[in-house]
Parts: C-alpha cells; structure tokens; sequence
C-alpha cells in the first residue's frame, strides 16, 4: 500500500508535496528500500527490528516522528501546517497474525483526542467491509468498526476499485480515515491506475491548506477625533477654494472629500480582524439531523451485518 498526498492539488513533487506516506515494506529496512529519491525528502519511521511502516516527508514540511506511540506497524508523525495549527498523520499496518489489531490504534485515537488534534489516518487493514468497498465482510472488520463507531472518524474510500491485486484475488482491504474536521480539506481520493510495483496500488488523495491571509479593517469607534479635527482643520487651511464655475466647485468638492478621507485615515488605524472559531456558515439543522439518522444506519447495519441494512446505510 502507498497512499500519496500531494498539497493544494499539485503532484508529489520536492517543492508542493505535503507528504507521502507508504506501508509497508515488508521485511526491508530502510537502507534496502530502492527507487526513493530521499535528496528533498525524509524517511520517518520507528527504529525497529524489521519496521513495517514509514513516511515519506517533504524536507520543507515541518514534521516530526511521535516515538513514544509509534511501532513496527505504526507510524504516526505530527505536521505543522502553514496556519501553525498541528495534525497527526498515520500509516498503519493491522497483520493478519495480531489477535488484537486495534490496540495501538486505540492509543493513538485516545492521543488525538486527549491532545485536541485532528488525524489522517492511513492503513492497510486487512479487514473485508462492503462500506469501504470490499467485496465480503470479515471478522476483522468488526474490531475496526467499533473502533471508527467510537470516533470522529470518516471513510475516505470511494467506490470499490481493488486496492490489492494479486494474480488469484483482489480486494479492498487498504483504509483511509480523517477526523471531521479535515473533511472538506481532502479531495479527489482514488485508486490509482499508475503500476506500483507491488500488490498493493497507489491510493491517492489532495489535501488542500489555504494560507491564512490576515483580514483588516478600521473601526470608527475607535478613532481619535481630536487629532482628527486638528489635522482636518490643518489641511483645510492650506487648501485654496474658489468657487465659481461648476468645474471649480467640484474641484474644491473633491479636495475637500480628500482632506477628510486622509485625517480619518491617519486617526482611525487598521484592526487585525481576529477568527471567529470553526463554525462553518453553510452547516444547518437539517444537516445534523441527517448526519445523526446515517449514523443509526450505520449501527444498524454493523449490528444486523444485513446486506439489506449495508444498502441503506450507502443509500443514505
């Protein structure tokens, strides 16, 4: 599994790309790895015997690996973005042979939620859910559905384009996951079409940042009129009006207008205005109520493991 993804739309190249996460390697280290052009980028990942997972990092990205909850088979980093604000990036990989493949994952959501931080979480699964595209469900799945049900986490698949093809089989069982709040940052998930070299293909997404650009505005009441006045008056002393002809009076309209404008500006200063928190204008009532009704769906469906339940649940 590799998942690519690229900033504001650009390809993954050493000057735009945010970030390129790949699991796993197999049984490689990391000095065997062949074919990555690390010269703008790092590799980050657990010093482990046999380490299954990394991140490929941009050298201009600012990152840095989270030792203490990372592992052989979990990779998380967390990335500053250009607003200052953190977020973790993970890359996962849940082996057939774990009994309990959701407990590093559990580490890592009570972390995110603990420290207030928003994920992307990336992972080769190995679980069967016809909700994110497989074919079948099986047990594993389970383990990771509670797990998702207990969060804030979305799907990011789409469709049901096999993530792992092999000769005999193919499947969707490669994941990827994002709090609700980098939601509508995320765009264009996809199953790529390019040859990866493996079993697993690129899966690849955008994720788009706006720079915060500071927005400024001048407030009246806080303007000093006394030093208003006395620089009006200044300027209008200087001026010369002779009215007469109609070009001459709107002449003398206009520098008179100018004289104003100037002392309002010099005595009323630009105010950095400050944000207003995350509300999002275009969210309603209506769009909680039915967020809230998909989510019931949703459990019903988990419940019942019905396919009749699945289908509503993908209606909705």
């Amino acid at each position: 599994m590799e998942h690519l993804c690229s900033i504001n739309g650009q390809p993954c190249q050493p000057d735009k790309t945010l970030g390129c996460c790949r699991a796993p390697f197999g049984s490689l280290q990391p000095d065997q790895i062949k074919g990555l052009n690390l010269r703008d980028f790092k590799l980050l990942h657990k010093q482990a015997y046999k380490p299954r997972t990394y991140i490929l990092v941009n050298n201009k990205v600012k990152a840095s690996l989270i030792l203490n909850l990372s592992s052989a088979d979990l990779t998380i980093i967390r990335v500053t973005l250009y607003d200052g604000k953190n977020i973790i990036v993970a890359s996962g990989y849940l082996p057939y042979e774990v009994t309990d493949p959701g407990r590093d994952l559990t580490m890592l959501f009570n972390y995110c939620k603990n420290e207030k931080l928003e994920l992307i979480l990336v992972m080769d699964a190995n679980a069967h859910h016809t909700i994110w595209g497989s074919s079948n469900i099986n047990q594993r799945e389970e383990v990771i559905m509670d797990l998702l049900l207990t969060t804030d986490l979305s799907i990011l698949n789409r469709g049901s384009e096999p993530t792992f093809v092999i000769r005999i089989r193919q499947e969707v069982i490669d994941l990827t996951v994002c709090s609700k709040g980098l939601l509508q940052k995320i765009k264009g998930w996809k199953v790529s079409s390019e040859p990866s070299l493996c079993d697993h293909r690129h899966l690849r997404f955008t994720f788009e940042i706006n720079k915060v650009e500071t927005e400024y505005y001048r407030n009246p009441k806080r303007t000093n009129w006394d030093n208003y006045r006395a620089d009006l008056s200044r300027d209008l002393n200087i001026l010369q009006f002779r009215l007469g002809s109609r070009q001459s009076t709107e002449r003398a309209v206009n520098m008179l207008q100018d004289s104003i404008v100037s002392a309002y500006k010099e005595n009323c200063p630009f105010i950095e205005r400050k944000g207003t928190g995350q509300c999002v204008a275009w969210w309603n009532a209506n769009l909680s109520k039915l967020r809230k009704s998909s989510r019931k769906l949703l459990n019903k469906a988990m419940k019942s493991g019905l396919e009749q339940h699945c289908e509503s649940y993908k209606d909705a």
